[in-house]
């Protein structure tokens, strides 16, 4: 029924001859459904049937959907057009042997028909199910093949496009890497029928089709990089490699407006050494919230002409703040007895950046290929925390960054990586402290506000923090939501003593509860303190 042949048709049983009235017809509510394979504007709905005899469907209902999920896990489907009602013999939709069904422009890659059996003999034929629309495609992926970077691995930098983005529309570009691609070889009959290469063999020469050689991503290719923002965004996918991977999408969330994508192009740099491995420790920290130190080494491999690195830049999980230790140079052994090259943080700079990551230049250019500790002292608030690392060299628009693999850099710390666990057990919100308590919100600019400030643990990306004033009688004063950039790490809100609709409240004694709102029902995401006000 979709193959656009008139000929050919498909035929489904729609109703019985009931001689006992109570019978009942297994499975009375059936339907059809179909994967599009993309996404279209969609608006009519025609359905060609067989002929007068066999009849056409007495009742359906016809559903689209874009992929969206209901609260069940099932596809968000919307009706779009419907014909008799359930269990109908309405003969204008029985008879009718083209069914033209007409709605609005609808975004849809699944279409979905109810229809349920009536009494009365029918099996309808159906000869054409066809969709019909207008307007630009508002999905439209393309992916590279395997692009080879040279015989020698190298760092991509920046990714680079023109585009026409007109509003309702983008193009998230996103990018994987790997060393090593595997050959795949596929045969077929001489019918076109695939078949395995033991099959393949047995077959007389007549009997032999094409055999084809294909080469995919191998087993150490990195997943596809989170999307670039913009067009000389800095590439995420580990480098250096021999081959990368591009993948860009065409969206729009109107019909009649499209972007274009006019080149896509990358930034190579020769790497700063062949490979530089990284691993965390300790893997594991005993208490959530306390003061740990970890260090993390960096196993560079640094072949002749390759200039190594002077600076070191580790991306922080959210909400962690961190503290300088030291930076410790040598073999394994010499860093197990402490005998390694020691540089203070006097000896090395640490150079300003967000408070999201440490970035610390070295004395001078490691280009050996012994371990490097980079060591700070922290908290963390995650349940786990994944550190990411690059090594530099250079400055300004000059500078060089290559990313760091995880893996086994060491034989100091047991397990391989870059995470750190913390224990799952515990609250969301940690201790509360409240300064000053009493405060005086009289306006003479000492102490007219109260900060409440406290830890929040385990929850990852942005919730607003929410502080609720009650009175001791329990009635609620206010409630207010204060934006966050990351929900875990160390939190602050601030109360200036007046009620939701602003008005000073009188001295006395208030509950005040502060924390995160989640969508559990936990209970540890609100903690209370009693504030004082006065004049």
């Amino acid at each position: 029924m979709v193959d656009g042949e008139f000929t050919t048709f498909w035929s489904v049983e729609v109703g019985f001859n009931f001689s006992d009235p109570n019978m009942q017809a297994q499975d009375p509510f059936r339907d059809i459904f179909l994967d599009l394979g993309a996404w279209y504007w969609i608006n009519r709905t025609a359905l060609v049937f067989g002929d007068i005899y066999s009849r056409a469907f007495p009742n359906y209902v016809i559903y689209l959907a874009d992929g969206r999920r209901a609260p069940d896990g099932t596809f968000a489907y919307e009706p779009r057009t419907s014909r008799g009602g359930e269990r109908s013999t309405d003969p204008e939709s029985r008879n009718n042997l083209f069914h033209e069904n007409a709605y609005e422009l609808t975004l849809a890659r699944y279409f979905k028909m109810d229809y349920s059996i009536v009494n009365g003999s029918a099996r309808p034929a159906i000869r054409e199910l066809q969709l019909y629309g207008r307007g630009h495609l508002p999905r439209v992926g393309m992916e590279s093949g395997l692009i080879e970077l040279g015989s020698n691995p190298r760092i991509l930098s920046r990714v680079n496009w023109e585009a026409d983005t007109p509003p309702g529309t983008e193009i998230p570009v996103r990018t994987r890497t790997g060393n090593e691609i595997t050959r795949l070889v596929r045969y077929f009959r001489d019918t076109g029928v695939e078949v395995t290469e033991a099959q393949y063999r047995k077959l007389l020469s007549f009997q032999r089709g094409d055999s084809t050689i294909s080469f995919i991503p191998g087993e150490d290719f990195s997943g596809w990089s989170k999307f670039y923002p913009a067009s000389g965004s800095r590439i995420s996918s580990p480098s250096p490699r021999r081959y990368v991977m591009i993948q860009a999408t065409l969206l729009s969330e109107d019909p009649d407006r499209a972007a274009t994508l006019h080149n896509l192009s990358i930034d190579l740099d020769a790497p700063l050494a062949s490979q530089v491995r990284g691993e965390m420790g300790p893997r594991k920290v005993n208490a959530t919230g306390a003061v740990e130190t970890f260090t993390l080494y960096l196993k560079p491999q640094v072949r002749p002409g390759e200039p190594g690195f002077d600076q070191v830049l580790v991306q922080l999980p959210d909400g962690a703040f961190v503290d300088l230790v030291n930076v410790e140079v040598g073999s394994e052994a010499e860093l197990e007895a402490g005998s390694g090259q020691v540089y203070t943080p006097e000896e090395l700079g640490r150079r300003e950046t967000a408070g999201d990551s440490l970035w610390v230049q070295l004395p001078e250019t490691h280009a050996s290929t012994q371990l490097l500790a980079l060591r700070f002292s922290g908290v963390l608030y995650l349940a786990s925390n994944a550190f990411r690392a690059q090594v530099g060299i250079g400055a300004g628009e000059e500078r060089v960054w290559q990313l760091v693999d995880p893996g086994e850099a060491t034989e100091l710390v047991e397990g391989r990586g870059m995470n750190v666990f913390t224990p799952l057990g515990g609250g969301l919100v940690g201790d509360v402290e409240v300064t000053p308590n009493p405060f005086t919100p009289n306006g003479d600019g000492v102490n007219d506000q109260v900060v409440l400030s406290f830890p929040v643990f385990k929850l990852q990306g942005s919730k607003p923090m929410v502080i609720e004033v009650y009175g001791l009688d329990g009635v609620l004063l206010l409630r207010q939501e204060q934006p966050s950039t990351h929900s875990s790490g160390e939190q602050q809100v601030v109360w200036n003593g007046r009620s939701r609709d602003g008005s000073l409240l009188p001295p006395g004694l208030y509950l005040v509860r502060v924390g995160v709102e989640v969508d559990d029902d936990s209970g540890d995401s609100m903690v209370p303190r009693v504030v004082g006000l006065a004049y």
